[in-house]
């Protein structure tokens, strides 16, 4: 009886426009089983030097990936010039590659048109499993020098650049892409710099923080002190270190099991599906991930919410006589 496939395909995409290095050496490197290569050129009426061009930079790149034993699939129905026809063709390759054969998929923005670069990179953070990467060039093996890179972007003695006028002017399409969740957002900023904290971490302490915050259970902005109402944070006293009367212990301890259901399950389990925390193996503890840590740095800047750790709420004693 077969066992199937047991590792999974290293796989590689790029897009062939005019470098070659920049997409086999990489892909030889990683130990690239298969390739996509997109690229594009106009067929019919004669050929002209530019199609030709773009056509021996593909015919190179492939031949070189054949030569190193990399099974080369090859794309060139879609326009690389344009975003819509690359997202459809990057999307549609990353869900066969991950989703539908389970391979580890290596994007490359080294080369190809702007428009490859912007869809490849919208399309890869849509999916698990697939890395972003770009090369730089190796300065002693440029194939142009400092000097004939100057000369070639000069024209009648001034400084231009690769050309010096512009054709026509073309608005880069937007893909819509939901946002995290604010309130996810906010809860997540207050678990993270308590986590970071170590020995203040729990989960008492993490809802006594939200609570205070107005982000508990918040499906908008909310009132100062409105997410207050119920809690088992409405029974402490803050000018006694945030302890609760003893006489109150039955139901604050009923609010806090409760509070603590809740937030598993609106809170925790959705930090998890979306990959910013991760449990610790043979504990019931948690911790955040490389994509969490992402997420904190770009969607939850102190303009966001201010959050630090001088900022965190602690309860001296549980009980108060």
């Amino acid at each position: 009886m077969s066992m199937g496939k047991l590792t999974r395909d290293k796989v590689m995409v790029a897009c062939v426009t005019g470098e070659v290095t920049m997409i086999v050496q990489p892909a030889v490197e990683n130990n690239i089983d298969r390739i996509h290569l997109i690229h594009f050129v106009k067929e019919g009426g004669s050929a002209t030097d530019r199609s030709e061009f773009y056509r021996r930079f593909y015919e190179e790149t492939s031949k070189q990936l054949h030569d190193a034993g990399i099974e080369v699939v090859e794309h060139s129905d879609a326009e690389t010039y344009i975003f819509r026809r690359m997202m459809s063709e990057i999307y549609s390759i990353l869900l066969d590659e991950v989703v539908s054969r389970g391979s580890h998929v290596y994007v490359n923005m080294s080369a190809g048109t702007s428009e490859y670069a912007a869809a490849a990179a919208i399309s890869s953070m849509m999916f698990k499993g697939v890395d972003i990467f770009t090369v730089s060039k190796g300065y002693d093996d440029r194939t142009i020098d400092y000097d004939q890179l100057l000369s070639n972007a000069m024209k009648d003695g001034k400084l231009v650049g690769s050309c010096t006028s512009i054709g026509s002017t073309y608005m880069v399409e937007k893909f819509p892409i939901a946002r995290p969740d604010d309130n996810l957002l906010k809860a997540f900023k207050v678990y993270s710099v308590i986590s970071d904290c170590g020995t203040r971490n729990s989960n008492t302490v993490v809802i006594r923080n939200l609570i205070l915050k107005d982000i508990w259970l918040a499906k908008g902005p909310m009132e100062p002190g409105s997410a207050i109402k119920g809690t088992s944070v409405e029974m402490e006293d803050p000018e006694k270190g945030y302890s609760c009367p003893r006489s109150k212990s039955e139901t604050y301890t009923k609010r806090q099991r409760g509070e603590a259901v809740q937030y598993c399950r609106l809170y925790v389990e959705k930090w998890l599906k979306n990959g910013w925390i991760e449990a610790i193996p043979n504990t019931r503890r948690y911790r955040i991930t490389g994509e969490g840590r992402t997420v904190m740095e770009v969607f939850c800047p102190d303009s966001f919410m201010d959050f630090g750790e001088k900022d965190i709420i602690v309860q001296t004693a549980r009980l108060l006589d």
